[in-house]
């Protein structure tokens, strides 16, 4: 008789951003670290990104936008093909952390119309010119109108005395200015929370772009070529995690869909958002990079979940992961989403995890959360309390308990 194979065990991250992608990269890391292959149950990690709008003020929206143009002024080595499929590295497994986000990133497809659904393949991507066109056409129609939500520089925090030596020493044909840990302050009030900061490396050469302003043009573009305008979110699994833990199933789970119908402007007002870059020293001597997020808070706030939505959610693609998941890490501007009507209700069997923090000037992704996050996670899964941190209904390490009160 065949012994029949014990259902998945299913792990959702919400928010395909950052922080989201980090997220699920420390599961799968937590495991093969844990070496979790000892367990036979087949583990599944969906990321998905829900979109109450065009872009919705995500660094999923708009980080593999814009890093095509700055990545290489970075003090790290890649290959900038970001838009245009997987991402390699230059160096190695020096990059894998970030290499991996990169691996999440945005892919614009021109499939035929459809509804965007889990397991969505990838079609061709829209080439970097197409962006590029997009961008410019956006600038050249909205001009004025934009006006501080379109911003041209780019910010590197520096926390390595040793990086801060080298780039002391490049500025001259470097082409940033370099600002002491006050002035970055000033010019970013987000890093007031970061710790230890030795300066910044300002570019203006590079771009922070609006991702509000430039998804709903670029959605237009596809569609005057007879094209929807997709996302999908691809989360790789690894070649060592693949031996660690044969069983395990990492599936990509599309994003959204973007349609701008014909002749609809982009929002407007766009809530002013800016993406920069930043690098971490390893103590390896490689660099892992993060990511700041300025975020105007009453946009936020406008977007809180809609309990009315709750049957047309349970629709959704991600309402029935949410229903089908046992654990859920929230990520992103709203971790406070996982307290919302619509996660209360929905038939969750464990906990709900948020990763983010307000700050009274917008909102700044933390260092470590995505990592706290997934640590817990796994622990949950594997039935490992993490000395007594983890209880049903407990806050322990930033989680966030959503009660069934369907």
């Amino acid at each position: 008789m065949c012994r029949q194979e014990p259902p998945p065990r299913r792990v959702l991250v919400v928010g395909a951003g950052i922080a989201g992608a980090l997220t699920a990269i420390g599961i799968l890391d937590e495991l093969e670290r844990l070496e979790a292959h000892t367990t036979s149950t087949r583990i599944e990690v969906d990321v998905v990104e829900e979109a109450a709008g065009p872009g919705h003020g995500a660094s999923f929206g708009g980080a593999s936008l814009m890093l095509f143009d700055n990545i290489h002024k970075t003090p790290l080595t890649l290959l900038s093909a970001a838009l245009q499929g997987v991402v390699r590295p230059a160096h190695g497994s020096r990059l894998r952390h970030w290499l991996r986000f990169l691996l999440l990133g945005v892919r614009l497809t021109t499939s035929r119309l459809r509804k965007l659904a889990v397991g969505l393949p990838a079609a061709a991507p829209l080439s970097k010119a197409d962006c590029r066109e997009a961008l410019s056409a956006v600038l050249a129609r909205h001009g004025e109108r934009l006006g501080p939500h379109v911003h041209r520089g780019a910010l590197f925090v520096v926390r390595s005395a040793r990086l801060w030596d080298e780039l002391r020493r490049a500025q001259p044909g470097g082409g940033y200015e370099l600002l002491d840990a006050a002035a970055a302050r000033a010019l970013e009030p987000s890093l007031a929370l970061e710790e230890p900061l030795l300066g910044a490396a300002l570019s203006r050469r590079d771009g922070w772009c609006d991702c509000e302003a430039l998804l709903p043009a670029l959605a237009a573009l596809a569609t005057e070529r007879g094209a929807s305008f997709e996302y999908g979110v691809r989360v790789e699994r690894g070649a060592v995690l693949d031996e660690l833990l044969p069983g395990a199933c990492v599936r990509g789970v599309a994003g959204f869909s973007l349609r701008t119908p014909s002749g609809k402007a982009p929002p407007a007002p766009p809530p002013r958002l800016a993406l920069a870059m930043f690098c971490r020293p390893e103590a390896s001597g490689g660099y892992r990079v993060g990511g700041l997020m300025s975020l105007d808070p009453a946009a936020v706030e406008s977007r809180a979940f809609n309990p009315r939505a709750l049957a047309h959610f349970r629709r959704t693609a991600l309402g029935a992961a949410l229903a089908s998941s046992e654990h859920v890490a929230w990520t992103g501007v709203r971790p406070v989403a996982a307290e919302t009507p619509i996660a209360r209700r929905l038939a969750l069997r464990g906990r709900v995890w948020g990763n983010g923090a307000y700050g009274g000037n917008g909102f700044v992704w933390a260092w470590g959360a995505s990592e706290r996050v997934a640590r817990e996670v796994v622990a949950a899964l594997l039935g490992k309390e993490g000395g007594g941190d983890w209880a049903p209904g407990s806050r322990g390490g930033g989680g966030l308990q959503a009660p069934n009160d369907a």
